[in-house]
This record gives structure tokens, C-alpha cells and sequence, in this order.
């Protein structure tokens, strides 16, 4: 199984219910936090989306920080859990994502959702519509995204983007693309996954809303086994995709409806435990995980679970450790 760790990107008592936090924002313990991370034999980072989370609103971008980090970095995964699909054009964000990927040598997991923060959203000045007319913008985000991976000069007309003969070279180092990594847990956002997705993103935490987690695994599956009846495999626009592939290869019998969906080989759980462990080279030691974690990742690894994402959040009440598994 592998671990994973959430870069602290802003400081304080932030809004975010799983990113982790710093009494104060700065370089050095930021990229200290990653280091100790990379040491510790934990196998990516992760990075939240938002502009200005905490009491102080100090935040560092997304996809700068994973630039930093991929030439900082050699062999751990990057990505953003998640990106918010309201904060940049598809069209731009693939050229973003196609840097990282190259920087980085083929280590990039597309993060991508349908935001959910109003109030930053109103104060950059970015439109923040319904919730139904942004996954409509997620999807036509992925079908662009996918396009622009693939295609030598790809055209989309949607109902809410355009693209005409969009460039995007030189492609990213991943064949056929970055895996994408869907994060939502709503009837719509599950199918939408099940359609797109090489990974599932999805809160398992007390503070999850809506119906309980194993209700969202059993919808899911079903929705995976629908798409598998009509959909066995898919292409981008009729470029050749590894995603059957990579689901023969990464999938347990155990999650075998979710390898017969579209591509869809991963599924990744956030939950959140308190210790007051807080070096992140303890993360990597068994005999130094929080208490619950032996018993919760054992429960993962029963259902399909390869990877498991943890973060430390550090304020002067509390530490808390956030972690998040994938199947």
C-alpha cells in the first residue's frame, strides 16, 4: 500500500475540512514539510486548490507550489486534490498540467472537481454557478483536457467552453494522459467518475455529508457496472488509451466493478485521526502510525485500496492527521 502526504499550503484555523495547516505560512517549512515527506518514503504529494484559506488568508497557489515541487522532487507522485475547474480555463489548465507532467517526468494525478468554496470564488472574482451547471463544466473540462492530451490540434464546442485547433505541445510524458483523479461523492459526480476517471476522490471522514460511505461504494459500483454494459472501454476522440491497461494491472479481484468502468482503476477515501505525533518522517514508520490506522488501512486494503493519502495539520490546539486511501 502506498502512502501519500498533503503538502501545508496555508496557515491557521482554515475552512478546509482535510488540507493541513501551519501556525504561519512561509518557504522553508512549507518545502520542509515536502522533504521530510520524500524521506520518509512516502510516494506523492498532494496540494489543496484555493487562494485564501485561514484567519490570515495566506495561501500558495496550486500548480506554482507543484512546480516547485517537481523539480524539487524525483519519484513521488504530484497532483492537486483537487482542482477546482471554476478557477481556470480547460483549455489553459491542460497546458498547466502538461508542464507539470514534463517537469516532473511522468508523475503528475490530475486532481480536478467542481469547487465548492463561494466566498473565495467571489472575492477573485470568478463566477460561482449552480452546482449542476459546474459538474456540467467539469465534464466538458475533461472532455477538453482529454482532447488537448491526445489530439494534434483538437476542436470542442460545448455549452460552456470553445476550443479551436488548441496546440498543446509538446504532450504530456504519460501515454495516453496524467491519470485523472475525480473527486465528489453526489449521484451526478459518481457517474460523471465512473464515465472519466483513472481515480475516484471521495471524503470518508465524520464530517462527510450526504449518505453514508458504504451507500456511496455501492452506487458507484453499480454506476461502474452500467458504463461496463454500454462502455467497455473508451478512447479520447479516437486516440489510443492505456486505461484498460492500467486497470488490468492495478485493479484487485476485489474492485473488479470498478475495473470494468471507464478506465476507472482507483478510488480515494479521506478521513482525518488526531495524534500528537507531527514529524512527518513518523508517517512512514508502521510501528509509529496513529493509533487507528492499522485497523482503518487494513480495512481499505480488504476492499482494493493501494495508496493512502495522509496529511499532518499543525496549530497550536491541535494536531490532527488526514489521510486518504485509493483503490
Amino acid at each position: 500500500m502506498q502512502f501519500d502526504w498533503m503538502v501545508q499550503c496555508y496557515a491557521g484555523a482554515g475552512v478546509h475540512r482535510d488540507a493541513p495547516l501551519y501556525d504561519a505560512l512561509d518557504r522553508d517549512s512549507v518545502l520542509a514539510g515536502a522533504d521530510a515527506a520524500v524521506e520518509s518514503g512516502l510516494g506523492g504529494l498532494w496540494a489543496p486548490d484555493h487562494f485564501m484559506l485561514g484567519p490570515r488568508r495566506e495561501e500558495f497557489e496550486v500548480w506554482t507550489l507543484l512546480s516547485a515541487l517537481a523539480e524539487r522532487t524525483d519519484d513521488v507522485d504530484l497532483g492537486p486534490l483537487v482542482g477546482s475547474i471554476t478557477y481556470r480555463n480547460p483549455a489553459l489548465l491542460a497546458k498547466m498540467a502538461t508542464t507539470v507532467d514534463i517537469l516532473s517526468e511522468g508523475r503528475l494525478r490530475l486532481g480536478l472537481g467542481a469547487g465548492w468554496h463561494e466566498a473565495e470564488h467571489a472575492a477573485y472574482g470568478f463566477d460561482f454557478p449552480d452546482v449542476n451547471t459546474r459538474i456540467d463544466m467539469l465534464e466538458e473540462t475533461i472532455q477538453i483536457l482529454r482532447a488537448m492530451f491526445t489530439e494534434d490540434a483538437p476542436t470542442f464546442h460545448g455549452n460552456h467552453y470553445d476550443i479551436e485547433d488548441a496546440y498543446n505541445e509538446p504532450k504530456p510524458v504519460q501515454e495516453p494522459y496524467p491519470p485523472l483523479v475525480v473527486g465528489g461523492a453526489g449521484p451526478r459526480m459518481l457517474r460523471l467518475a465512473a464515465r472519466y476517471a483513472d481515480e475516484w476522490n471521495v471524503e470518508i471522514s465524520a464530517r462527510a455529508r450526504g449518505k453514508p460511505i458504504e451507500f456511496k461504494v455501492r452506487k458507484f459500483d453499480e454506476y461502474c457496472r452500467r458504463k461496463a454494459a454500454t462502455r467497455p472501454t473508451w478512447s479520447a476522440r479516437g486516440s489510443p488509451t492505456s486505461s484498460s491497461a492500467r486497470t488490468r494491472t492495478n485493479c484487485r479481484s476485489t474492485a473488479i466493478a470498478s475495473s470494468r468502468c471507464r478506465g476507472v482503476r482507483n478510488r480515494t477515501w479521506t478521513t482525518s485521526y488526531r495524534t500528537p505525533r507531527t514529524p512527518a518522517k513518523r508517517v512512514a514508520s508502521s510501528s509509529e502510525r496513529p493509533p487507528k490506522w492499522p485497523t482503518k488501512s487494513t480495512r481499505f486494503a480488504a476492499s482494493g485500496s493501494t495508496k493512502f493519502s495522509c496529511c499532518s495539520s499543525i496549530s497550536r490546539k491541535r494536531r490532527e492527521w488526514n489521510c486518504s486511501a485509493t483503490k
